[in-house]
């Protein structure tokens, strides 16, 4: 394996020599897996003194090719091995020359393509987990301004952010997404920056939230002891433990990249909802048994039973008297219209039923029993 990296730096070294684009995309993509599989490799046969001259070397080779074409890369590498480095020393500096080996493949391309523009390019690296983010001037002869505009993972909010070493932090609302970014960086001739943003490692399953579910699926199974529904319960438990060994295992593994960390977190992530439905299940076994859920299963779902606080008492109170007054009024005004239509119809009907009787004589007013003669005189 470490062969097969040194024969990979050769050939770059070559095509760069050459001056012509033969490939260079390939033999620098063929570098990197080579230094990226070194980790893997030898945290199964150990870190022995051939890999880490190996990795030494490939640095070094890589800082002389980039200051033969006129970049200074000294910023660029911090990372030094102890004599007796762990795997994830090592991996944090391989991770560390493949970043540096993506930035040369895009400065190479724009000298072979005959471009000058300046170059934005962007890694992760392990240890607290770190953006790294580099900016380099291809050109030669004049100095050039670039936008740097980085979107950092979905996972990452403001608190997890550790140093954004003189970048500024935005959130783009259209995408959910923070990013860092910096207006105007003006680069020297051939000059390369560096800068680092220093986030929190997330991605990790808590280990409380494993013990958590392990604990659930057992005393679920230890309850079903002895039951018709045991052996059912048993091949869900089985699952549920091998799973969540599963991940406290993988999670832990240094020789992987930070790029397959955070993948398997996520992977991580949706296998935890799973064994969540899978416990949900032996629940439903549980009860079918004949017994209620637990005491101490019950603690552990979602459902808050907690009294409410003496505001939102009050709150709760108000409201309802405001709907009983507003309930109220309507009723009094309807009651009010109708009482106010009943009345005008009875009178209504009384006028017709019962009309005045002089209206019916004539229309004369004067009251029966009182006629006068021809002379004036009442009979």
């Amino acid at each position: 394996m470490a062969k097969k990296a040194l024969e990979a730096i050769k050939n770059v070294e070559a095509v760069v020599v050459s001056g012509e684009n033969i490939n260079i995309s390939l033999t620098l993509k063929n570098l990197k897996d080579s230094v990226d599989a070194l980790p893997e490799q030898f945290a199964k046969e150990g870190v022995g003194p051939e890999i880490l001259d190996t990795v030494e070397d490939i640095s070094t080779r890589i800082k002389t090719l980039a200051g033969s074409e006129g970049y200074d890369l000294g910023e660029l590498f911090e990372k030094t091995l102890t004599e007796s480095p762990s795997i994830k020393d090592l991996r944090m500096r391989t991770e560390e020359i493949n970043s540096v080996i993506e930035l040369l493949q895009e400065l190479f391309e724009s000298k072979f393509g005959g471009k000058d523009a300046p170059v934005v390019s962007t890694s992760v690296e392990g240890g607290s987990v770190v953006f790294r983010i580099f900016a380099a001037n291809p050109s030669k002869a004049k100095p050039q301004k670039v936008q740097i505009k980085n979107y950092l993972l979905e996972e990452v909010k403001p608190r997890d952010i550790m140093d954004l070493n003189g970048l500024d932090l935005e959130y783009d609302a259209e995408k959910s997404l923070y990013y860092v970014y910096k207006n105007d960086l003006e680069l020297a001739p051939g000059e390369v920056r560096a800068f680092r943003v220093h986030v929190e490692d997330i991605w990790f399953v808590a280990q409380s939230t494993l013990t958590d579910l392990r604990e659930r699926a057992t005393t679920i199974l230890t309850r079903l002891d002895k039951s018709e529904y045991f052996n059912q319960a048993k091949i869900i438990a089985d699952s549920i433990f091998s799973r969540l060994d599963y991940i406290a295992t993988s999670q832990g593994d240094d020789s992987m990249s930070r790029e397959q960390h955070i993948g398997l977190y996520r992977e991580n992530v949706k296998t935890v909802e799973a064994i969540k439905e899978d416990i949900a299940k032996m629940e439903k076994i549980l009860v079918t048994a004949g017994g209620p859920p637990a005491p101490e299963m019950l603690a552990k779902t979602n459902i808050k039973a907690n009294s409410p606080t003496k505001t939102m008492t009050w709150i709760v109170i108000f409201l309802i008297v405001i709907f009983v007054g507003l309930l109220a009024g309507v009723l009094f005004f309807t009651w009010y219209s109708q009482t106010k239509m009943s009345k005008e119809e009875l009178l209504s009907a009384r006028k017709s039923a019962f009309p005045a009787k002089g209206s019916l004589e004539g229309g004369s007013n004067e009251p029966k029993g009182k006629e006068k003669d021809k002379a004036g005189i009442s009979k």
